[in-house]
C-alpha cells in the first residue's frame, strides 16, 4: 500500500522568509519539505514562495541545499496560555474547521492518538529550542505518528512558532499557500493538535497541528 506523506514547513510571526526547499522521497512514500517560513523586523527578499502546493507523486525529486539561515527574533513576552492550553487547542481546531467549511470541505475529527505526536512535538520544540519538522531525536513527522501507533494513509504536519494565540498562529498559516494547502485538503479527516511554550526559547510558543486520514480511507492530494 502506498502512503502519502505531506510535510509543509513552518510559519514564525507575519514576514515570510524562504529559508530552505528539500524535497526527498522514500521508498513506497512521497516527502514533501518545501519552505520554512522565519520571519524577522525587516521586509521579505527577492525570492518568493511556490505559487501553487506540491502535488503528491511516487516519483523521487531531487534534494536541494538551504538558501539562507533563519532569523531569530527576540524572545515573546505574552504570558503563556499555560492552563488555558487546551481551551487553545480547541480554539485551533475549531478554527481549521472554520476555514474548511468556508471552502466547502467537511470538518476534521479530533483523534487521541495524533493528539499525543502534536504535544509530543511542540514539546520536543519548545524544550530543546528547535523549530523543524524533525525532531531532537532525528525523527521525521510520519515516524512520530507510527511511533504513537496511529495507521495513516496519508498525512501532513504544519507548526508555528513565535504566535502567543491560536488565532495567529492559523492566520499565519492560511496566508502561506503550502500550510494552507495541508488545512484544505479534502481527504484528511483526522487532526492532532499540539502546544507547548518554552521561556527560555527564542520563540517561546509552538504550536504543530497533524492532519490525516487512515489507513482504511483513500490517498488524497492537497488541495491547489
Amino acid at each position: 500500500m502506498r502512503r502519502s506523506i505531506v510535510v509543509m514547513a513552518a510559519v514564525i510571526a507575519l514576514t515570510a522568509v524562504p529559508l530552505a526547499a528539500r524535497v526527498g522521497a522514500a521508498t513506497g512514500h512521497t516527502v514533501y519539505l518545501p519552505i520554512l517560513l522565519v520571519a524577522g523586523g525587516g521586509p521579505p527578499p527577492a525570492t518568493d514562495m511556490p505559487s501553487e502546493a506540491p502535488t503528491a507523486s511516487a516519483t523521487p525529486l531531487p534534494s536541494a541545499t538551504p538558501s539562507a539561515s533563519p532569523t531569530r527574533p527576540a524572545p515573546p513576552t505574552a504570558t503563556p496560555p499555560g492552563e488555558a492550553s487546551e481551551v487553545a487547542l480547541d480554539r485551533l481546531v475549531d478554527l481549521i474547521n472554520a476555514e474548511r467549511a468556508t471552502h466547502g470541505l467537511p470538518a476534521v475529527a479530533r483523534n487521541d492518538l495524533l493528539d499525543e505526536a502534536a504535544r509530543q512535538h511542540s514539546e520536543d520544540m519548545a524544550s530543546h529550542d528547535l523549530f523543524d519538522h524533525m525532531g531532537s531525536d532525528g525523527s521525521t513527522a510520519d515516524e512520530r505518528l507510527d511511533r504513537v501507533g496511529y495507521v495513516w494513509s496519508s498525512c501532513g504536519e504544519i507548526i508555528a512558532a513565535g504566535y502567543p494565540s491560536p488565532d495567529g498562529a492559523v492566520d499565519g498559516w492560511m496566508h502561506s499557500p503550502g500550510h494552507r494547502a495541508i488545512i484544505l485538503t479534502p481527504g484528511f479527516t483526522e487532526i492532532g493538535v499540539g502546544y507547548a511554550y518554552g521561556g527560555d526559547s527564542a520563540y517561546g510558543h509552538y504550536w504543530t497541528a497533524d492532519l490525516a486520514a487512515p489507513a482504511s480511507a483513500p490517498v488524497a492530494a492537497p488541495a491547489r
